[in-house]
């Protein structure tokens, strides 16, 4: 497959790159104006070229042709439409978040961001080598944005046709690796008019109860006529035989937990943790001491517990997730134990693969983490992009 290759803006830790190369498609060059993402990327991906660059400044046609761009254009000071204020994820922190009237010269630049996907495509296309295949990828919110319409158009007007999807990384296929996270993104694929469109519709495998068989599941939105948003809160997956809800198939976090490190009892500490975390703590323990032997807490500005049989919360770019040990079932929350996921546990959960290697702080990996496409997303879409083009991925290949 030594004829496809990409060209990745706003490229960060490697998320889409995963992707890009279990499926054997070559990066050329990765653009991006953070020189520590750029470091990561280089550690990992030492074929690609890394640009340190102001991506909107650039010229596209000082860069090699390649058949795919893949874009994750920078979103935190975009505007909702008509002025509307958005409701939050429950994550305040979280890049990537929409946020209103904000008009200030970052907020001008992050709304330029989104545009660069129509610059490069009408630069490409101009010099006579057009990209066959475009990924762009935001959080789900990006629907909201006030200039939406305008760029899917500008993007039509230039020869693409395109379908736009969204997704949990809790429900991709395991290749490369298993995502054992819970993490809700838009996709928009584009494909140059005259190819043969991608086959997006992705249909979970899942257990119908009702039909007592595996079945293809498919998306159910709650309001037909708001098709965006996030899974369980604006849509869920439905027997196609039965119509039925169902839940596909997804993988726990406990097989992302390394359960050989220890978690010290929360009253033993030094630093005792603060009352309002030990309160927390409580409700949480309250719920999961009669059955379950350990618990995930979370916190994005409120308490969300979990249990480990389900997917991991959201990673962000911060250190939020903690597992609580139960010894017995009558426990105290003073005998139970408390610790932060490793980074290794995060780099795990997302789907890296554990030679991915950072050369900087805790700190500022998770933040490149928590920026990150999960890989198993990505190669599922580009393995689909790729057979609309005439590739096939060898079957030995997918795990």
């Amino acid at each position: 497959m030594s004829d496809i290759t990409a060209i990745t803006l706003f490229a960060g830790a490697g998320g889409w790159d995963l992707g890009f190369a279990a499926c054997g498609a070559p990066i050329l060059a990765a653009l991006n104006h953070n020189e520590r993402s750029l470091a990561t990327h280089a550690l990992n991906f030492p074929e690609t070229e890394q640009v340190k660059t102001d991506i909107t400044q650039d010229d596209p046609r000082r860069f090699p042709h390649a058949t795919i761009l893949q874009a994750s254009p920078e979103c935190r000071f975009q505007s909702a439409s008509h002025g509307v204020t958005l409701l939050g994820q429950n994550q305040p922190e979280l890049p990537g978040l929409w946020t209103d009237r904000q008009e200030d010269h970052p907020a001008i630049r992050s709304r330029a961001t989104m545009r660069e996907v129509a610059r490069w495509a009408s630069a490409k296309k101009a010099q006579g080598h057009p990209f066959q295949l475009i990924y762009v990828e935001n959080v789900t919110k990006v629907r909201l944005w006030g200039g939406y319409s305008a760029w899917l158009e500008e993007m039509h007007a230039l020869g693409y046709q395109s379908k736009t999807l969204y997704l949990n990384s809790m429900f991709a296929p395991a290749f490369p690796a298993p995502c054992y996270e819970s993490r809700d993104r838009w996709y928009t694929v584009f494909w140059l008019a005259g190819n043969r469109a991608p086959d997006l519709e992705i249909k979970p495998p899942a257990h119908c109860a009702q039909c007592d068989r595996q079945i293809a599941a498919f998306q159910s939105w709650k309001n037909p006529r708001r098709r965006h948003g996030d899974y369980r809160k604006q849509y869920g997956y439905c027997c196609p035989r039965c119509l039925r809800e169902v839940v596909p198939f997804y993988h726990p976090a406990s097989a992302a937990l390394n359960w050989m490190l220890p978690t010290p009892s929360i009253g033993q500490r030094l630093e005792p943790l603060a009352l309002k975390t030990m309160g927390k703590l409580r409700r949480g323990l309250e719920r999961y001491q009669t059955e379950h032997l350990a618990f995930l807490y979370s916190y994005y500005g409120t308490a969300i517990y979990r249990a480990v049989s389900d997917p991991l919360g959201t990673c962000t770019t911060r250190d939020r997730h903690a597992l609580i040990t139960i010894p017995h079932p009558e426990a105290t929350v003073e005998e139970c134990g408390y610790r932060m996921l490793t980074l290794e546990e995060y780099q795990r959960a997302m789907g890296f693969p554990p030679t991915f290697r950072f050369q900087c702080s805790r700190t500022e990996a998770l933040r490149q983490l928590g920026l990150a496409v999960t890989p198993a997303v990505a190669a599922m879409l580009v393995q689909r992009g790729l057979a609309s083009l005439g590739y096939q991925i060898q079957q030995e290949r997918i795990a």
